[in-house]
């Protein structure tokens, strides 16, 4: 098993994917949000637009992590020390952490998966993806398919709603998935929620009531062209893989597609350098991977209660809105709902989920969650980081996929109780 991991390693480099080799991982620490805001800010400056900043720091739980190529290291580390913000290097070589997780994963994909079938001991292909929803449809009375668009390379991005009619009627939670590249768990969750609900809608009493109760729109990629990038060249790619622009002649590829939406489009958290990982776009709903996502939504946003992207990592239940430091006016009803789901969440493997609002995560304009809540008017509208709190960063195991679904799964039907009681009071 071994061997074939290594072999499978070395399969990979041969082919050209991008190695991460000297690329330290540094951890912020922050005491307080005085601190917080002060990370920002340096991190926002133009000198390091091209840093990786894989989350920001939370006091008394999670430290920022840094992505830093060669290049960069040495002004960022005479930037904290002048700025007296403590860090460590975590890891000195990001090559590492990517050998790693291929030869974690190497025996799951060297088994071979029927067309059409789904497996949690691995992440899957585009094209198994693809299978999977298309067999289902096909096999599943709950399950209505609909092909909602095509991404900047041609790749086909499909939404399934899963509800008891074919008529749309009732009420709807929506959630997708998958619209940063490399973070795969936010797919196979996704996935999971909707293999869950084909599996159980027959035999349990409880997912029964979940469908009399609402519609279920989920689209478990947005971003299909990023995450086949990330499985054949770049694993930590996070981006679009669209054509958008120059910087200093260099051509710069792909947008942050959390980044387009059309809310406080281009605000704090965002970049208009095209070579940055938090590169808006050149306009709101540039990437034809946004607009076909916001027009499913506006087609239906009368009748969803509830929007829920799926991300990784933090184990956080994010309140919006990300443009500003404001609470929304509703926002102690926001958290209400996100404690019963936390504790859910929680509940099921004893790991921590917690809510927060979305400046004590970081600072991002032009976000799907703002915009679902702020331009369509769904009330809860969240962000959900899923596993873990940095032990695998973005390379969770495939051995962890099945348990982050069903912490997931528990936290879905959580959310229903919640909603049916608010409107049975």
């Amino acid at each position: 098993m071994l061997y074939a991991a290594m072999c499978l390693l070395k399969l990979f480099l041969a082919e050209g994917v991008a190695s991460y080799e000297r690329y330290r991982l540094l951890k912020l620490y922050a005491e307080d949000q005085e601190m917080v805001n002060e990370i920002e800010n340096l991190l926002s400056l133009p000198t390091f637009s091209e840093l990786d900043v894989w989350n920001g720091p939370r006091p008394g739980r999670m430290n920022g992590t840094v992505s830093v190529p060669p290049t960069l290291y040495p002004a960022l580390k005479k930037q904290l020390v002048a700025r007296d913000i403590p860090f460590t290097v975590a890891v000195h070589s990001l090559k590492d952490l990517l050998d790693a997780a291929v030869l974690q994963s190497g025996s799951a994909r060297r088994r071979t998966l029927p067309q059409g079938f789904i497996s949690f001991d691995r992440y899957l292909t585009y094209q198994q993806i693809e299978d999977y929803l298309l067999t289902l449809s096909k096999r599943c009375s709950i399950c209505y398919l609909t092909h909602i668009g095509r991404s900047f390379e041609g790749r086909n991005i499909y939404m399934i709603r899963i509800g008891r009619e074919s008529k749309l009627a009732q009420d709807g939670i929506w959630i997708d998935a998958g619209i940063h590249a490399r973070e795969w768990a936010s797919i196979s969750t996704a996935l999971y929620i909707i293999h869950q609900f084909y599996e159980l809608h027959e035999s349990e009493e409880w997912v029964q009531t979940m469908l009399s109760s609402y519609d279920f729109y989920i689209v478990p990629l947005v971003n299909p062209d990023g995450y086949e990038f990330t499985r054949t060249t770049d694993r930590m790619w996070r981006k679009s893989r669209s054509h958008t622009g120059w910087d200093d002649g260099q051509s710069c590829i792909g947008v942050d597609l959390n980044r387009n939406f059309d809310y406080y489009f281009g605000g704090r958290g965002s970049s208009n350098n095209p070579c940055s990982n938090f590169y808006t776009g050149p306009s709101a709903f540039s990437e034809p991977e946004t607009r076909v996502l916001a027009s499913q939504i506006e087609k239906v946003r009368q009748r969803l209660r509830v929007y829920l992207a799926l991300h990784t990592y933090g184990q956080l239940w994010i309140i919006p809105y990300g443009h500003t430091y404001r609470r929304p006016a509703d926002y102690l009803d926001m958290v209400r709902l996100a404690n019963a789901t936390c504790v859910a969440q929680s509940s099921v493997f004893n790991k921590s989920y917690i809510p927060v609002s979305s400046y004590e995560f970081y600072l991002a304009a032009g976000t799907a969650k703002d915009w679902a809540k702020g331009a369509m008017g769904i009330k809860y509208s969240y962000t959900l980081e899923l596993r873990d709190l940095g032990d695998y960063h973005f390379l969770m195991p495939p051995s962890e996929i099945e348990d982050t679904g069903m912490e997931m799964w528990s936290s879905l039907s959580a959310l229903v109780e919640y909603m049916r009681d608010l409107k049975d009071g």
